[in-house]
């Protein structure tokens, strides 16, 4: 395995030195005083109100896409755009949300997520602008779910003592994950009760409240570690990708020069990023990290799985209401019990990433969501709904073992030093691979449709495509080592 020749990161120049250090530790200190013993609990209280429904939003629209479609007049080419650009938007901000808690701190951070995200919830009620409009909401709530992630895991790491972490992370990982489960579930019923705007300002009672609580409970400095510059040049280059990515989606079939000139400047974006990110020390992904072999197999694994969950999660619902004819809250209801095994499996398969190898264990959990996925493909029509609710039980046990096994393993391919920015470039690769997925299932109904209707086999090239997405992650898992890797660097 090659050894990775650059050190470590070192905290960025500018961030303050022991002043800034002894300031946010002096505050927590003097915050858990005044709150007493139960400090810690209403913290993550507070995050985890604010926090998840803002990343439930990534599938509580999925439930009520066919609504969308009908209400704008809008093809699945264009209604996936919802999902696969508030994905890539996550994907995006997530690596610029260091440098800009750094720079407004922990509290002002949290309230401006919070207020946006108010703000562009109550946009789909009085704008009048249509469905452009709808585009860009899903792409600023994108964005501030992106830095609502990095923002909680970095308060709950300061807020608890070590030996306290494992078990707060564990509680915020499963409301992560039930979140997108959850989602359309609550979607429907919410859509079936109000009506499909109704999806959108869900949250605001929560963030609300969030709000409230936050303010006054978390820290206004930020951790030392973390830069308190934002440069400007990759979050151009991101912009670039984020919103070319989603153009292209748009275009691709209306206006074909058009779809590939934006698909090219797509890449191009994103090729100049990882350029930009080779040769500044202020680095938000560390590409070098592919020389490891291990390293390059978790993104695989990552942007694969992340393409089957998303486009799946995305597909399923539409596939019960166009195919099947289920009321929202029908098809809601019928993924709430994979989401109930998928809490369940993640408590499972978080003690054996501990036990068993890491690729037997994730070709495992592969192996039941490539299933989960193809056996749709053996009753496409009728649809039957303990069929679906069976293995979509299935594709989530698989899940289950997939998140904690890869979570923990991936940080095993590279030298410790470099576990941090290991995980954030496997969670770029999951969200990234998540945007692709929804925009190939989009896609391919669109391909299938012909007089605003959609043929169920378009249904089953998709089914089939998830499926096949996983193929890549089977054969990369076998590279993924179960011990520590080499410690030089």
């Amino acid at each position: 395995m090659p050894t990775w020749r650059r050190s470590p990161p070192k905290p960025p120049a500018g961030a303050g030195g022991s002043d800034r250090k002894d300031a946010f530790t002096k505050e927590l200190a003097a915050l858990a005083a005044s709150y007493g013993q139960g400090y810690r609990r209403q913290t993550i209280l507070a995050l985890m109100l604010g926090i998840f429904p803002i990343i439930m939003s990534a599938t509580v629209i999925n439930v009520v896409i066919p609504d969308i479609e009908t209400f704008f007049q809008a093809g699945h080419l264009a209604t996936q755009v919802l999902t696969s650009s508030f994905l890539a938007s996550m994907a995006a901000t997530m690596l610029l949300a260091g440098g800009l808690i750094g720079r407004l701190g922990v509290r002002r951070t949290f309230r401006w997520l919070n207020i946006g995200f108010i703000v562009a919830s109550l946009a789909v009620l009085i704008s009048p602008g249509g469905f452009p409009a709808l585009v860009l909401v899903r792409v600023i709530q994108g964005c501030i779910a992106g830095v609502a992630q990095t923002l909680a895991m970095i308060v709950i790491m300061a807020v608890f003592r070590p030996e306290q972490r494992g078990r707060a992370m564990s509680i915020y990982g499963l409301g992560i994950v039930l979140s997108p489960a959850i989602g359309p579930f609550l979607g429907g019923v919410l859509s079936s009760l109000f009506g499909w705007q109704s999806v959108f300002v869900f949250s605001l009672p929560f963030s609300v409240l969030s709000m409230l609580l936050g303010s006054a409970r978390l820290p206004l400095a930020a951790p030392v570690d973390l830069p308190r510059q934002i440069r400007t040049i990759p979050i151009l280059l991101l912009a670039t990708f984020v919103v070319a990515l989603t153009a292209a989606f748009l275009l691709w079939l209306q206006d074909p020069p058009a779809g590939w000139f934006f698909a090219a400047l797509a890449c191009v974006g994103f090729a100049l990023f990882v350029f930009d990110q080779s040769r500044t020390g202020v680095q938000m992904l560390n590409f070098g990290l592919l020389r490891y072999i291990g390293v390059m197999a978790a993104c695989v694994v990552s942007f694969s799985y992340g393409a089957g969950l998303y486009g799946s999660t995305y597909l399923i619902p539409v596939y019960l209401r166009i195919v099947g004819g289920y009321g929202a809250w029908e098809a809601g209801l019928a993924l709430l019990p994979g989401g109930v095994f998928l809490a369940f499996a993640l408590y499972a398969g978080g003690h054996l990433a501990d036990r068993l190898p890491t690729a037997q264990l994730l070709l495992a959990g592969l192996l039941g969501f490539t299933l989960s996925n193809a056996a749709f493909l053996l009753q496409l029509t009728p649809v039957s709904l303990p069929w679906v609710i069976g293995f979509t039980i299935l594709g989530r046990i698989g899940l289950g073992l997939i998140i904690p096994t890869l979570n923990a393993g991936a940080t095993r391919q590279a030298p410790d030093a470099f576990a941090a920015t290991v995980s954030v470039l496997v969670n770029f690769s999951r969200q990234l691979g998540g945007t692709v997925g929804a925009g190939l299932v989009g896609l391919l109904l669109e391909l299938g449709t012909r007089n605003n209707q959609t043929d169920p086999a378009a249904f089953g090239h998709a089914f089939a495509a998830m499926a096949l997405c996983f193929v890549p992650a089977m054969l990369a898992a076998r590279w993924m080592r179960s011990g520590p890797t080499n410690s030089s660097t």
